[in-house]
């Protein structure tokens, strides 16, 4: 249990969760991410590869990669959800979803 845990707040950190009808799971949770709501603009990549390689970056420095086999239909949505902090999203651009 994380420092955050023991003081009712959230540990800071990303999350990849794979979410279908009635089911949800983490595929990958990283707290090695810098501070976001420093009110410096950030860029978040998510690349997903043919072989099922998900990474994540933020500002060019890798801060997650894992592997999920298990999506084999294109994207249908993206949701980004903050427990905590206050964030605004320039833009949001999904490439190669197959649709």
């Amino acid at each position: 249990m994380g420092q955050g845990a023991l003081r009712d707040q959230p540990d800071p950190g990303l999350g990849l969760t794979r979410q279908s009808p009635g089911r949800s799971s983490v595929i990958e949770f990283s707290n090695s991410v810098p501070a976001l709501d420093d009110g410096v603009r950030h860029t978040v990549q998510w690349r997903r590869t043919d072989g099922g390689t998900l990474i994540v970056l933020v500002d060019r420095a890798e801060v997650m990669r894992a592997i999920d086999r298990s999506i084999r239909n294109p994207f249908d949505g993206v949701s980004i959800l903050n427990r905590g902090g206050d964030y605004a999203i320039f833009r949001i651009s999904i490439d190669g979803t197959g649709f």
